[in-house]
């Protein structure tokens, strides 16, 4: 709530706490705090202590899905860390994994975010072409996904496709997308 209010120095203060709290060895949650607050750094510009954020995720994470290697949420969420760490071919291979071994059921949380991760990491490598059909897949399975009308925007603007582009643009705005 305080990220959302832009009271971003107070909500790290909040997230430090909720560090002290959580259990050592409640590592997917621990993991899951070092993500986010990592994310609210970067919108303030602490650029360094993000990353040491990121990394941290990156080590729960990685001991997270040792624990549990079935829990395909913990592995988007690497998959997320791995982006915000600007690895983008690592995270590229860590969402295709998810969507190999997604079971395909409804809602599709799982698949739609693995395939907005997706596009995004193969929209940071330049590869918008392979980006919009990912974000294409993932509104076919999730129509009010605003990341995805986002993302399908942004690699049409950056394949010339000015046309589209703003109508992608603006059916997120419309969905309320946010950044």
């Amino acid at each position: 709530l305080l990220v959302d209010m832009k009271c971003h120095n107070e909500s790290i203060k909040a997230y430090d706490r909720t560090l002290e709290l959580i259990a050592e060895s409640n590592t997917k949650e621990l993991a899951g705090i070092w993500l986010v607050k990592g994310t609210a750094l970067n919108r303030i510009d602490r650029r360094k202590e993000a990353k040491e954020a990121f990394q941290m995720s990156l080590e729960l994470h990685a001991k997270a899905i040792l624990e549990d290697p079935g829990d395909l949420s913990l592995q988007r969420m690497k998959g997320l860390t791995l982006y915000n760490l600007g690895r983008y071919e690592e995270s590229l291979e860590v969402y295709d994994q998810v969507l190999e071994a997604s079971p395909r059921i409804e809602p599709y949380v799982i698949d739609v975010s693995a395939l907005e991760g997706k596009g995004d990491a193969l929209r940071a490598l330049n590869r918008n072409q392979e980006a919009l059909e990912a974000y294409n897949e993932a509104i076919a399975l999730a129509p009010s996904s605003s990341a995805a009308w986002h993302g399908k925007g942004e690699a049409e603007r950056a394949l010339g496709q000015a046309g589209n582009a703003g109508m992608s643009l603006l059916m997120a705005d419309k969905l309320g997308y946010e950044k």
